[in-house]
This record gives C-alpha cells, structure tokens and sequence, in this order.
C-alpha cells in the first residue's frame, strides 16, 4: 500500500468526510426519487439512455430510493459515532448504529430504519446479501 493510499484512508477517517459522503447519498436520493420514481420520464428520456421501449424507470429505480436513503443514514450516524470517539462498525443495522450513537428512538422510527436496513442489505450491489445470516 502506498504512502499517499496511507495518508488518504487516515484523512478519509474524519467525521467530515462522513457527513460529506452521507451528503451525497442524501442528493442521490432525492434524484432518483424526483427523476426516477415520482415523475414520468418520456419515452425520448428512456430512447436516449438506451432502454428498450416499455422499460419502467420508474420500476427499476424504486428499489434504489430506499437503498440510498438507507445508506445516506449509516453513514450520518457512522460520522456522528466518529465524531465522538467511538469505534465505527462496518455494519448496515440502523438501529444499533442510532444506539451506538447515542440516539433516542421511539418504535415508528425503529420500524423506519429496520425497513431501511433491510434494503442496504438486500438492495446493494448483490443480488443477494454476502451472508445467509445478518
């Protein structure tokens, strides 16, 4: 590994660096949502992006909504857990990073991010999670 790799991955460990990624995925979200999922796209939209004729962008892009939105929350709370020392578990459970990170959560939200979770787990990049077993 190479020292400007080095340097990079111990300046990436800022909580900055976590709120600006959770920032991203955040605006990901919102368009896909605007774009893909609460809007019609034309037909010249879909043409043009290469899809076939009767492709739903709207159906393809549904999955993705929560996805993100998921992941735009793991990160804000791995970045609030960095920013006040504690270790930061690579792991998707939202609920057990929001107790991590020191969060009050009352039963409709915990109900939310398990929902949220479940689709960083079963929406990544896999179809199906790395393990049987979460």
């Amino acid at each position: 590994m190479s020292d400007a790799f080095s340097e990079e991955f111990k300046n990436r460990q800022s909580p900055q660096w976590w709120y600006n990624k959770a920032s991203q995925l955040h605006a990901s979200a919102a368009v896909v949502w605007h774009f893909g999922v609460a809007n019609k796209v034309s037909d010249s939209v879909k043409n043009e992006l290469g899809f076939p004729a009767g492709f739903s962008i709207d159906a393809g892009c549904f999955p993705v909504f929560p996805l993100l939105c998921g992941l735009a929350i793991e990160t804000l709370l791995k970045g609030i857990i960095a920013l006040s020392g504690g270790e930061v578990e690579f792991k998707h459970n939202l609920v057990e990073l929001a107790e991590s990170a020191n969060l009050e959560l009352n039963d409709a939200l915990k109900k939310n991010l398990r929902f949220l979770s479940e689709s960083v787990i079963w929406g990544g990049k896999y179809p199906v999670p790395k393990q049987e077993k979460n």
